[in-house]
């Protein structure tokens, strides 16, 4: 095992559950000595069959670990195969010989915030011995305490999603520079391929509950944090695995999503509104919601495109709230001045 103790060092130094991610199974892939490695996760309650987000081919001594992988935009959806559904229920690792490949497949549960959210299929030549199994398992579980303590600090409590703080971080890795050339050629590699896979139809939108003071002094604290739970869990299946969603404090919530245009981004948060207002809160009743967006330009900056989008709040809250409005259309219309090219000190937020 203390071959790998410089990958586990580079582990706890990772604080994005992407990186993490696609760092634990390059060091597995080498810990196994694996002629294939798959990183499974699961769909949306309701939805058929597992996604491929990462595929490792045999790591070759002094490569990277990260060589090789498949990232989000390339995942490919399998089938729920028995043998997936029996290791989540079991909850520990199960191993079958492939008579026909004459290789032995490896399924690992792997832990997500909350619980296990996806599986790691490890394929070797042959079954794994009392070593190289023990120690699979033991970075398993020093990835567990990594999610849990970034969990802890990167999510709000009482909604689970992410917390305002992390908003700078996932807001430069998706419109922002890649970085400086001198890191480490794994690191190198992962931002490689997110610069590769970037979108250029991103936006980012605000999401506010209208009259939520007044669903707190008149209810109380505790049915208005029912509230915000419940409206995080319509947006988590209401929104895509790749939108990022954020609680920034009280009753305000920001949304990225990327690989959108504006029409599908307008549609989508559209298509949100509408079921908040249907939706039915246990003793509150009805509840609506005011959304204002933005179109993210290339070298924008998180607290220049907040600061559009909550232009566009602004507007929905004063034009009778319980709608979407668009920071670019607002402009062009008339109804807002086009903001000025402020720095981000001018504009922080934090």
């Amino acid at each position: 095992m203390i071959e790998f103790l410089p990958w586990v060092a580079e582990l706890t130094e990772l604080r994005d559950m992407d990186d993490l991610e696609l760092a634990l199974a390059g060091v597995v892939v080498k810990a196994a000595q694996a002629t294939q490695l798959r990183l499974l996760r699961f769909g949306r309650t309701g939805e058929s069959g597992v996604q491929a987000y990462i595929i490792l081919p045999r790591v070759s001594p002094g490569a990277s670990a990260g060589q090789g992988a498949c990232g989000p935009s390339e995942s490919v959806r399998t089938e729920m195969h028995p043998e997936y559904r029996l290791c989540l229920d079991k909850r520990e690792h199960l191993a079958r010989l492939n008579s026909k490949a004459g290789s032995c497949i490896h399924l690992f549960p792997v832990y997500g915030s909350r619980d296990i959210d996806s599986l790691l299929e490890v394929t070797t030549p042959t079954p794994l011995a009392g070593n190289q199994l023990n120690n699979v398992l033991m970075l398993l579980r020093i990835h567990r305490n990594l999610v849990g303590m970034l969990a802890a600090s990167d999510r709000d409590e009482l909604t689970g999603l992410w917390n305002r703080r992390t908003f700078n971080d996932s807001f430069s890795r998706l419109v922002g520079p890649i970085g400086d050339e001198n890191v480490n050629n794994q690191r190198q590699l992962r931002h490689r391929r997110r610069k590769e896979y970037k979108s250029a139809n991103v936006h980012l939108a605000v999401i506010d509950i209208d009259f939520f003071k007044r669903i707190n002094d008149q209810f109380g604290h505790p049915y208005g944090d029912e509230v915000l739970v419940l409206l995080s869990r319509l947006m988590q299946s209401n929104f895509r695995e790749n939108d990022r969603i954020y609680r920034f404090g009280g009753e305000e919530f920001v949304i990225t999503l990327p690989d959108t245009d504006f029409q599908d981004a307008e549609m989508a948060l559209e298509r949100f509104r509408a079921q908040v207002e249907e939706f039915q809160f246990s003793q509150v009743g009805r509840v609506t919601v005011s959304i204002g967006f933005t179109s993210l330009v290339s070298g924008d900056s998180g607290p220049a495109a907040f600061g559009r989008a909550d232009q566009a709040l602004y507007v929905a809250k004063h034009s009778g709230r319980n709608q979407v409005q668009w920071y670019e259309l607002l402009v062009a219309n008339g109804t807002l001045a086009a903001a000025e090219n402020k720095n981000d000190q001018e504009l922080e937020l934090f």
